[in-house]
C-alpha cells in the first residue's frame, strides 16, 4: 500500500483521537478504541464466496495500515441489516459502507444513518427509493451485462442458436442493470435470428424492443430469476431443460448472472444428453469458477477487481471523514435521487487470459488452482519447424490459377520461407509422376505438395504417393461437396476448391459468341477452339472432353462421345492443338478456350478489358473439385503441413474465392459471416451450376484412362 493511501486510512481512524493528545491520562486512553472506529462495513451474507472475498480484501487493506475494522454480515435478513447499521451508529462511526440485501428494504437503515448524521456509501449494490444515500461505489454494472452478452455474440455461429436467459434477484437493483446491459447487446442479435430465446415467454413477447422499461425487465426477471442462489439456479435450469425439446438444445448460449449461478447452470446443462455444447457467462471471478473456466466447464467471468472496489470505497470514506465530497464521474437513479458514483472498469476473463488477468496480476496465487499444462501452439511449432527446413516446393500451380498468388504471399509472410515452384504447366498426372521420379531426392526437384484433379487423390493414396495429414480446421470441412466425398477419411487428401467447365472467349476476335457445344463445330470458329493442356495428362483438359461427351450422347460412364466430338472439331479445322494460356487468348491465337470458370474469370480480370473476355456456360457441363495432398516423400514435411493449414484457413479460402473458385469451407464461412459481401457478390452465379454434374472418382478414373489411350487413336493430334 502506498504512503498516501496509508495516510488516508490513518486519517479515518484517528481523526477523533487528536483531541485527546493534550489530555494524556488513562481515562482518556480507555475511550480511544471507540473513537478509532470511524467507518463500519455491512455486507449481505457470508454464504456467498463473493462477499467473503470482499471481507478479506477490506481486512487486508485496513490491517496493512495497522487498524482494526468491524465488518458485520446481515445473512440475507433486512431486519438484521438495519440492526447492524444501528449497532455501528451507537459505536460512533462517521461513515457506513453498506451492501444491501434488498435494495428497497435497505432504505430504512440508510435513513437511520442519515438521522444520526452518518454518511452512507452504497457498496456494489444500490440502496433504492431513498435520498439517504451519499455515494455509490460500484463497478459499471451495465457494462458487466454487456460484456457477458458480447461474449455470447462473439462465440455464436450462424443463426437459430438456442438462448437461455437467467438473472439475479428481483430485489437487487444490480440484477436489473446487468440485465439491461446484456439486453442492449443481445436484442439486435435476437431480432436478426442469431439467437432464439427458449426459456422466457416474457422475453419472447418483448424481443422486438431494443430498450425495456423497468417494469418490462421485471416481467422477464420474474421468470428467470436465480435469486443469486446456487440451488435455485440449478433447479430452474433443470426445469427449463425438462420442458425443452431436443431441438431447443444442441449448441446453446446461456446468460448466467454471476459465477455461483453459472456453475449451477453449467452442471445442469452439462448433464443433459441433448446439449452438445454450451457457452455460459458469469461474473466475480470466484475461485471455484476460475477453476471451472480452466477445466472448460464455464466459458467466462467478468472480473471485478475487488481490490480496486475496496480502495474506491475507502477513498470515498476518507473524503467524507475529512468533510470533502468524493469525486463522481457518473450518477445512478435509485428511484428517488440520482446518486453520485465513480464506477470501476471490468475485465472479461476466459481460459485464454486467466493467467495474465488473475494470477500474474497477483489477485490469486497459482497454487489456488489446478492449472492445465502450458498450452503449446501447434501452429507456432509448425512455423518454427518450417523455417528450419527453409523451403516449400510446389508443382503445377501457377499464381494466376484460382488466385494462388495471394496464397503464395500469405504462406511466405507466415513462414518466412520462399516457395520453389516447379513446371507451372504440368497436369495432374505429371504431378504424380514427379513424386515417383524423386522418391530419394531431397533437392529442389522433389515436390512437397500437389494440387490435382479429384480422381487423382484416391489414385495417389492407393499408390502410396501421399501421406495423411488432418488440418486443424478438419471438422469444419463438410463430408461432401457436389454430392461427393470432400476429404479422405484418413486425411490423405482434402478437397480445396471447385468450379464449372466454361467457355472463355476473346470478344475482340469472336463477335458471335457460341452458346453451346454444337456451336463450336460451326465454320465461323475455324482455328479458334483450344484446351488448356494435353487431355492425356491435364485434368482440366480431360474434364473438357468429359463435359463434351455429356452433350453428345455420352454419360458419366461413357466418355467416348467426347473424344468423337473433338475428332469432329479437329477434322473441321476448328480445334487448335496448342496449350491455351492467357497470352494466347489475348493475342487471338486461341480465342475460345475450354477452362474452369474460376480461371476464365481470373483471366478476364488480368486482361482488364484489353481485350474484353466473355465467360459462358455450355449445357450440360461438368463441375469438379481439386484436391491437395502432401507427398509421401516430401523433403520439407513441416512446410508442407503448414501449406495445408494455410489453404484451409479463412485467409486461404478467401484467396481462392477472390479467384472465383468455391472453397470447400464456403458454407461454414457463410454461417460465421466472415465472407465480405462484395466478395460474395463476385462469385459465379449459382444458376451456372444448374446443369452441371459431378463424376465420382471411379467415373473420373475410367474416363481419364479412356481419354489417355483413346485421344491418339480417335482425335489423332498432340496438344502442346
Amino acid at each position: 500500500m502506498n504512503k498516501k493511501f496509508a495516510f488516508q486510512l490513518f486519517a479515518i481512524f484517528v481523526i477523533a483521537a487528536t483531541v485527546l493528545s493534550a489530555c494524556g491520562g488513562g481515562a482518556a486512553a480507555t475511550t480511544a478504541p471507540s473513537a478509532k472506529l470511524a467507518v463500519g462495513i455491512v455486507l449481505p451474507t457470508k454464504d456467498e464466496p463473493r462477499w467473503v472475498q470482499d471481507e478479506t480484501r477490506f481486512k487486508e487493506a485496513l490491517t496493512a495500515a495497522g487498524y482494526d475494522v468491524e465488518i458485520l454480515f446481515s445473512q440475507g435478513d433486512s431486519a438484521k441489516e438495519k440492526a447492524n447499521v444501528e449497532s455501528l451508529i451507537t459505536k460512533g462511526v462517521k461513515v457506513i459502507i453498506l451492501t444491501p440485501q434488498d435494495g428497497a428494504a435497505a432504505g430504512a437503515a440508510a435513513e437511520a444513518a442519515r438521522a444520526a448524521g452518518v454518511k452512507v456509501i452504497s457498496y456494489d449494490r444500490l440502496i433504492r427509493d431513498t435520498d439517504a444515500v451519499d455515494f455509490y461505489v460500484t463497478f459499471d454494472s451495465i457494462s458487466v451485462g454487456a460484456a457477458q452478452a458480447q461474449y455470447l455474440v462473439d462465440n455464436a455461429k450462424g443463426a437459430g442458436n438456442p438462448l437461455y436467459l437467467y438473472a439475479g434477484a428481483a430485489s437487487d437493483n444490480n440484477a436489473f442493470l446487468f440485465f439491461e446491459g446484456a439486453w442492449n447487446v443481445l436484442q439486435p442479435k435476437i431480432a436478426d435470428g442469431t439467437f432464439v430465446i427458449k426459456n422466457s415467454s416474457e422475453a419472447v413477447a418483448l424481443q422486438g424492443k431494443a430498450t425495456l422499461t423497468r417494469d418490462e425487465q421485471s416481467k422477464i426477471i420474474g421468470q428467470v430469476t436465480t435469486n443469486w442462489d446456487f440451488n435455485t439456479a440449478k433447479n430452474l435450469a433443470e426445469a427449463n431443460l425438462t420442458a425443452a425439446a431436443a431441438a431447443d438444445k444442441g449448441n446453446v448460449s446461456i446468460l448466467a448472472p454471476n459465477d455461483g449461478t453459472a456453475r449451477a447452470i453449467a452442471d445442469a446443462f452439462g448433464a443433459d444428453k441433448d446439449v452438445k455444447s454450451y457457452a455460459v457467462t458469469g461474473q466475480d471471478a470466484e475461485k471455484a469458477s476460475v477453476q471451472y473456466i480452466i477445466d472448460g466447464k464455464q466459458s467466462m467471468t467478468v472480473f471485478k477487481d475487488v481490490r480496486t472496489l475496496v480502495d474506491d470505497a475507502i477513498a470515498a470514506a476518507v473524503s467524507f471523514v475529512k468533510g470533502e465530497t468524493p469525486k463522481a464521474t457518473n450518477k445512478y437513479n435509485n428511484g428517488k435521487i440520482d446518486v453520485p458514483a465513480n464506477p470501476t472498469v471490468v475485465v472479461t476473463v476466459t481460459k485464454d487470459n486467466v493467467q495474465s488477468a488473475l494470477i500474474d496480476s497477483g489477485y490469486y496465487p497459482a497454487s489456488d488452482f489446478t492449472l492445465a499444462a502450458p498450452v503449446v501452439d501447434p501452429m507456432a511449432e509448425l512455423i518454427t519447424s518450417c523455417k528450419a527446413e527453409g523451403m516449400l516446393t510446389i508443382i503445377a500451380t501457377p499464381a494466376s490459377w484460382a488466385n494462388y498468388g495471394d496464397i503464395f504471399t500469405a504462406f511466405e509472410a507466415l513462414s518466412g520461407v520462399k516457395i520453389n515452384s516447379l513446371d507451372e504447366n504440368a497436369g495432374s498426372a505429371d504431378e504424380l509422376a514427379a513424386i515417383d521420379a524423386n522418391k530419394g531426392n531431397t533437392g529442389p526437384q522433389a515436390p512437397d505438395v500437389i494440387d490435382v484433379g479429384y480422381a487423382y487423390g484416391s489414385q495417389a493414396k492407393d499408390a502410396g504417393q501421399i501421406q495423411p495429414y488432418k488440418v486443424s480446421t478438419w471438422d469444419a470441412i463438410p463430408d461432401t461437396v457436389l454430392g461427393l466425398p470432400s476429404k479422405d477419411p484418413e486425411g490423405y487428401w482434402i478437397g480445396g476448391y471447385y468450379g464449372v467447365m466454361a467457355l472463355e472467349i476473346n470478344t475482340a476476335v469472336v463477335t458471335n459468341l457460341p452458346a453451346n457445344w454444337s456451336d463450336l463445330l460451326k465454320p465461323e470458329y475455324k482455328g479458334q477452339v483450344a484446351l488448356t493442356g494435353d487431355p492425356r495428362s491435364s485434368n482440366q483438359a480431360a474434364q473438357a472432353v468429359f463435359a463434351a461427351s455429356l452433350a453428345n450422347g455420352g454419360s458419366l460412364d461413357n466418355v467416348q462421345p467426347g473424344l468423337d466430338f473433338f475428332k469432329q472439331l479437329n477434322d473441321a479445322g476448328n480445334f487448335v492443338p496448342a496449350i491455351a494460356k492467357v497470352g494466347t487468348l489475348a493475342q487471338g491465337a486461341t480465342p475460345i478456350v475450354l477452362a474452369w470458370d474460376y480461371n476464365a474469370f481470373g483471366d478476364r480480370d488480368t486482361l482488364a478489358g484489353n481485350p474484353e473476355i466473355a465467360v459462358t456456360y455450355p449445357s450440360p457441363t461438368i463441375a469438379s473439385m481439386y484436391v491437395q495432398a502432401i507427398s509421401a516423400y516430401a523433403p520439407h514435411p513441416n512446410c508442407a503441413k503448414l501449406w495445408m493449414e494455410v489453404l484451409h484457413s479463412d485467409a486461404g479460402q478467401l484467396a481462392w474465392m477472390k479467384g472465383y473458385a468455391h472453397g470447400v469451407h464456403q458454407a461454414d464461412m457463410e454461417a460465421r459471416g466472415v465472407i465480405p459481401a462484395d466478395l460474395q457478390a463476385k462469385l459465379p452465379a449459382s444458376s451456372a451450376y444448374a446443369s452441371a454434374v459431378s463424376p465420382s472418382p471411379a467415373q473420373l478414373t475410367a474416363a481419364r484412362d479412356l481419354i489417355k489411350t483413346g485421344w491418339d487413336t480417335t482425335v489423332g493430334v498432340e496438344v502442346k
